[in-house]
């Protein structure tokens, strides 16, 4: 009996060295999946309990500092840390950040600590798992970052999400992070993309949401036959089975899928030219620049432009002719916004925070449109107006919509 009790002694010790030798990280990593089982059983700041919300942030914060005074901010702990306090206090109302300021006090009396003042701010970015920083917008200048730097941050983005990729939850707050600091981009809509469908896989996977299977009719089967073509990256054979399948019956289901497919398509075309025009660009700028003479005029000194030039000619063309090529992009996403509109008009009371929202972006990606802006504008603030999101998915794309009416009225040079 004796030994017994000696041994259960000796386990319990060796259990308490086990816990100290742990130390800041293993009770940062705990601290972190007691917030994330919180924050992943669904609501926002809106829908959930102010006082649980408050705790998820604390302890989010308590986990970053434990890792910041352990000098692990490069670690990838300190990545998942960071992503989901971005992420939480990106959603704090202002009960959430009273009850904040009472938690903080609880927990500082408990440790002997003074308070820390509240931030709504988000930590800065740590290093990604290879050592690179994220580099949010703003860095290089006012004009937010050159376009190398935003594809530097959506490429060390997708390997974070190739490192991470049995860790669907991860990944979307990552991609949710990278979309908001790259906020007004090109590359923002693609992070959110990601960011979604990351939240999506996870939610499946989790069981908080369903797939309704689709209906046994003629109508559906071509649905399906859509579904496939999607998944193979095929648009336009995709496209044409939905805009069939609502030929037999106009459904819900079937308008959803053909205005996501227009929508997906808009984007993945835009994404292929865009590096094609910086080019185009640089070479436009640097043949204008070969073509441009000061000359002596009765005026003065003036800068003329020889537009005849080869080189500038040459350089003209290939933008005209991106230009031209973008135009199906420019098509996609206004055959995009035509079914997201008849979305709204099926839905109960015209209320669909999916299709209000795509609605708003299809206008907000055509930034040199004077109209189309002012359309967005109008459609994010009725949107924010209007919405309360209620689940992971909803609140990405509320806040990434939020961000969008930011940069909007307050247009970055680019």
């Amino acid at each position: 009996m004796v030994q017994r009790l000696l041994l259960y002694f000796a386990f319990a010790v060796m259990a308490a060295q086990a816990v100290a030798w742990a130390g800041p990280e293993e009770e940062a990593r705990q601290l972190k999946e007691e917030a994330n089982k919180i924050l992943q059983g669904g609501g926002s700041g809106v829908t959930m309990d102010p006082k649980l919300y408050a705790q998820c942030v604390v302890k989010l914060e308590r986990a970053f500092d434990l890792l910041d005074k352990a000098n692990k901010l490069e670690s990838d702990l300190a990545v998942e840390v960071s992503n989901a306090l971005y992420w939480a206090r990106k959603f704090t109302t202002t009960t959430i950040i009273g009850e904040i300021q009472r938690e903080q006090a609880t927990v500082a009396r408990a440790s002997n600590e003074p308070p820390k003042p509240l931030d709504k701010k988000p930590e800065p970015p740590v290093k990604t798992p290879d050592k690179k920083p994220v580099v949010p917008a703003g860095d290089d200048d006012d004009d937010g970052p050159s376009f190398t730097k935003q594809k530097k941050a959506y490429e060390d983005a997708e390997g974070y999400a190739q490192k991470q990729v049995r860790d669907d939850y991860a990944v979307a707050l990552n991609w949710f992070k990278v979309a908001d600091q790259l906020a007004g981009t090109e590359f923002a809509v693609k992070a959110l993309a990601q960011a979604r469908a990351a939240q999506q896989r996870f939610a499946k996977k989790s069981g908080s949401i369903k797939e309704v299977p689709l209906a046994d009719t003629p109508a559906m089967a071509l649905v399906s036959d859509g579904d496939t073509y999607l998944s193979q990256g095929k648009y336009d054979e995709a496209i044409m089975r939905y805009r069939d399948s609502l030929k037999k019956e106009v459904s819900i289901v079937a308008t959803r899928r053909v205005a996501h497919a227009y929508f997906s398509y808009a984007q993945k075309h835009k994404d292929k030219l865009m590096p094609q025009f910086e080019v185009a660009g640089k070479e436009y700028d640097r043949a204008k620049a070969a073509a441009t003479k000061e000359r002596h005029t009765l005026s003065g000194m003036r800068r003329i432009v020889n537009w005849n030039a080869p080189a500038l000619v040459a350089a003209s063309k290939k933008i005209r002719d991106l230009q031209s090529e973008a135009q199906d992009a420019v098509e996609a996403y206004s055959n995009a916004a035509g079914y997201f509109r008849s979305l709204l008009n099926m839905a109960p009371n015209k209320m669909d925070f999916d299709a209000a929202a795509h609605y708003a972006l299809c206008f907000s990606v055509k930034r040199s449109d004077v109209y189309a802006c002012a359309d967005a504008k109008r459609l994010l603030l009725e949107l924010l107006s209007n919405y309360k999101p209620t689940t992971d998915v909803e609140r990405t794309l509320y806040e990434f919509c939020r961000s969008e009416l930011v940069q909007l009225n307050n247009p970055k040079k680019k």
